[in-house]
């Protein structure tokens, strides 16, 4: 088998195996982790149940696909936003990083359903408790580092207390959001007005 050929194999298996990460994604969405079943993504994907099995012998690893899809998707939301805008200065990213953790729109309200999902499942799964509190701990990271930027430019600003502040009021507006405590508009009416403070200082 040729160099071309064999790579248009692996082409086509990375993205079967992708359509079946992503209807697991959807269908967490919609009826959260317990529900789901091998057969309902074969179901939704379109496949057969032996062509699921064949990627993820076991429902923890469809999972462990649909996690890491779901923080994929994420990083490429913040990516396009910067690119539209095209910028990139640190107030910029913190805010593209913010919007994109709100449930502004139907994909993200998705998106942000199967993440409360793998939440609620890591208050008794040591392991997916572990990877979320790896995230979060990337994100503050990330946060302290652009808040620093800031600082150093001159925004009057303490970098490691208000990454945990930010964090915590994200996830609190997503998750009021969520549930319908108040609309996506009014959570990040609130971000901005937080986010001005911090940079219009």
């Amino acid at each position: 088998m040729s160099t071309q050929r064999t790579r248009g194999v692996g082409a086509a298996h990375d993205e079967r195996q992708l359509e079946i990460v992503d209807a697991v994604v959807a269908l967490i969405g919609e009826q959260g982790l317990d529900g789901i079943s091998l057969r309902d993504v074969a179901s939704r994907a379109g496949v057969s149940l032996g062509r699921v099995q064949h990627y993820f012998r076991t429902k923890d690893q469809m999972l462990q696909a649909a996690f890491r899809r779901v923080n994929e998707l994420g990083a490429a939301f913040v990516s396009q936003r910067l690119a539209d805008t095209g910028d990139t200065s640190p107030e910029a990213v913190i805010r593209a990083i913010a919007t994109e953790l709100l449930p502004i729109d139907d994909l993200h309200r998705n998106a942000l359903r199967v993440g409360t999902a793998f939440t609620a499942r890591a208050l008794v799964d040591s392991e997916f408790a572990a990877r979320l509190s790896t995230g979060y701990t990337e994100l503050h990271t990330l946060l302290v580092l652009l808040l620093t930027q800031a600082r150093d430019a001159g925004v009057d600003v303490d970098p490691e207390p208000e990454a945990r502040l930010l964090l915590s009021l994200i996830e609190g507006l997503s998750t009021h959001a969520l549930i319908g405590h108040h609309t996506p508009d009014m959570a990040l009416e609130v971000l901005e007005t937080h986010l001005d403070r911090i940079f219009r200082t």
